[in-house]
This record gives C-alpha cells, sequence and structure tokens, in this order.
C-alpha cells in the first residue's frame, strides 16, 4: 500500500499551481525533511518550516508530500485551517479523518459520541502507532498557519496541536512567516531548529523560468527575454518571478509591448498585501516607506528609518512593526532590512520609471 494522504479538509487547494515538474531547488530543506521523517526517533517532533510570503513554503510541502508518495507506513493528515473554528468543528473533522482512515486500516477503532477531543485523537494516534501492521506514522501537516488570527492560531494549538503532539509516535509539520511563532509552552518545547527558506539563487530562479517556458511551449518565454525589461532584479523570489513571467506570457499571447512595465513590477509585490492591510491609504504608507528607505544601506537602523522619512521616534517604530508583521521588513539585533527580493523588485520598478520619465523628457523636448 502506497502512503496515503487524507483527503479530508485537504488545505492545498490546486489554485496554487503547484507541479512536480515546475518545482525546483531547496535540496538542502528537502534532504532535511525527509531525514526527519525517516528518523525512527526524534528529539523534537515539531517542524517548522518559515520565510516571508512568496518564498515557496506551500510548494516545499507539497514537494515533500510528492517524494512520500511511495512510503507505505505514513499517513499524512492535512489540517482545514477555515473549517476549524470551533470544538465541534474540530470533533466533526476528527471523526471523519477517522472514517477515512478506517477505509485504509480496519484496525483503527471508531470514536464515542462522549469522547473529549484529546480521548479521540489519542485513540486514533493509539491505533495508527500500534494496533496497524506495519505501524503507521502520522504527520499532521499545518500550511499557512499565520494567516489565522492569533486568537484562532491559539484555540487551535490547544485543542488540536496538542493533543497530535502529546502522543510519541506522531509528527507535525507547521509553515509560517518568519515573524510567526508558537503560543504554546508544550509545543514550543517539542520544536525542532527551524527549516528557514532564502531567496533562490539567480541561477536557481533561471531554472524555473526555463522550467515554465519549456512546459508551455506555445509561449515560451525564456530568461534573455525578460531579463532586460527588468533591470537590478535578479529573478530570485519565487512568488515575484512566477507574478512577472505570467504577466510577460499574457502581454506576449495579446502581442502586447512591453512585456513588462513599472506597474506590473509594482503589482506583483504589493497585490499579494491588500488583504493584511485595512485599506488603500495602509497600502499607500507601506508603498512610501519601503521606497524611501531602500535608497539607505542595506541595514538599519530605528533612527535612520525615522530621519529618511521625516517620522518621529514613536511612529518610524510603529511604521516598522507595521512592516514586520506584513513580511517586508527583518529584524536582526535592532538592524533592519526589506526583505531579499522585495527590495530589488522595488528597486527595478523605480529604475523602469525613471526611464520611462527620460524617455518622455527627451520625447517632449522641442527640436533645435
Amino acid at each position: 500500500m502506497s502512503q496515503q494522504n487524507m483527503s479530508t479538509g485537504n488545505h492545498f487547494p490546486d489554485s496554487k499551481g503547484f507541479s512536480p515538474e515546475l518545482f525546483v531547488g531547496r535540496a538542502a530543506e528537502l534532504d532535511n525533511l525527509m531525514n526527519w521523517v525517516a528518523a525512527p526517533d526524534v528529539p523534537k517532533r515539531l517542524q517548522t518550516i518559515t520565510a516571508p510570503p512568496g518564498y515557496g513554503k506551500s510548494w516545499l510541502l507539497r514537494q515533500l508530500k510528492h517524494r512520500l508518495s511511495n512510503r507505505p507506513d505514513i499517513l499524512l493528515i492535512d489540517v482545514p485551517l477555515d473549517d476549524l473554528k470551533t470544538e465541534t468543528h474540530i470533533r466533526d473533522w476528527l471523526v471523519s479523518v477517522i472514517n477515512d482512515a478506517r477505509g485504509l486500516y480496519p484496525t483503527v477503532r471508531d470514536s464515542s459520541n462522549n469522547d473529549s477531543l484529546g480521548a479521540i485523537t489519542f485513540r486514533l494516534l493509539e491505533d495508527l502507532c500500534q494496533r496497524c501492521n506495519p505501524t503507521i506514522l502520522p504527520i499532521l501537516i499545518v500550511d499557512d498557519f499565520d494567516e489565522l488570527p492569533l486568537n484562532e492560531r491559539t484555540f487551535l494549538e490547544k485543542q488540536l496541536l496538542e493533543q497530535f503532539w502529546r502522543h510519541p509516535c506522531s509528527r507535525i509539520l507547521i509553515s509560517f512567516r518568519n515573524e510567526a511563532s508558537l503560543s504554546s509552552h508544550i509545543l514550543r518545547r517539542g520544536e525542532a531548529p527551524r527549516v528557514p527558506l532564502t531567496v533562490f539563487t539567480p541561477n536557481v530562479g533561471e531554472e524555473q523560468l526555463q522550467k515554465r517556458a519549456t512546459k508551455e511551449e506555445s509561449t515560451t518565454l525564456s530568461i534573455a527575454d525578460l531579463s532586460p525589461l527588468v533591470p537590478l532584479y535578479k529573478w530570485t523570489h519565487p512568488g515575484i518571478n512566477t507574478c512577472l513571467y505570467e504577466t510577460a506570457k499574457d502581454r506576449k499571447a495579446n502581442n502586447q509591448l512591453p512585456l513588462i512595465t513599472a506597474d506590473d513590477l509594482k503589482d506583483c509585490w504589493l497585490s499579494p498585501l491588500k488583504q493584511r492591510v485595512q485599506g488603500p491609504s495602509d497600502l499607500d504608507k507601506v508603498e512610501t516607506d519601503l521606497k524611501a528607505i531602500i535608497n539607505q544601506e542595506e541595514t538599519w537602523t530605528l533612527e535612520t528609518f525615522a530621519q529618511t522619512l521625516s517620522y518621529s521616534r514613536s511612529l518610524a517604530y510603529s511604521r516598522i512593526q507595521i512592516l514586520l508583521a506584513l513580511s517586508l521588513v527583518l529584524n536582526d539585533r535592532h538592524r533592519y532590512k526589506v526583505v531579499d527580493g522585495i527590495r530589488e523588485i522595488i528597486q527595478a520598478e523605480t529604475e523602469l520609471r525613471k526611464q520611462a520619465a527620460s524617455q518622455n523628457q527627451s520625447a517632449n523636448k522641442p527640436a533645435s
């Protein structure tokens, strides 16, 4: 029997466009995770993947699942975050997980209406880990955990994740942004060193585009076509790479030139933030802050930020906290930096606008 994925509440929608054929890079991170899965006993049974938005946390989880697809001794259980708002929701979901598991492993026992969430979870894990032959390693997968409000994350940690963690045979795999963390001291105690994702190297970014171009033969685009259109950008941010490629592909199909504009660059880095800020004015403030500070040194202090934007120290601190919460800025011992990839794409946007302004000025200059 091959490794099974519990289809109930699958939190990896097809809309994210994952394909094993398009996956690139992350060899060291995959090996790290595969070794953690393969080890018969690990000191820390909770593993977290951290990175800013667009760095490929969800794709890494999908690729891990693909790599584990032939393992008969593993059961991956995807947590449907949007569907587990109350204890009743969790109970109903656990019952559905048990029903699906019983279809795969007949020795899994049914639940009772009088059982607590802890009892239901423990019995399921006990059956998988001790009563099945061969025994099964259950891995709970929680993708994009930081997308939930803090109170909902705290609730799920207490009512679901802690219950899984308490059984010594279970493992938990969670992805969230750099600044996110677990509230539960029980879970933090069991957390292994994080698996952080960085931007791609330029070579891997080029490979990412080449794989997409190869798969879509009718609208082939190469790095040679795109690089001159985006000065200063090295194609290192996985999510922005995809956005720019899809934009250029659509423009090419519609015979539109240029294939990439400054507005396209802005849309690729700024639009994903719209759901995380309160309104257009707040989005404008984020844009203003970042475009001002990227002209300074790569790392900077609170004082530099305040001086550059003409903010008071308290307002500068408040603005930086917003940028940190949006994973646009990282904090390293009281020095800050705009995250890799975002900094370069904003610099590229600024350069394209300067070029356009210069061209317009030349075109409007009267002939002598």
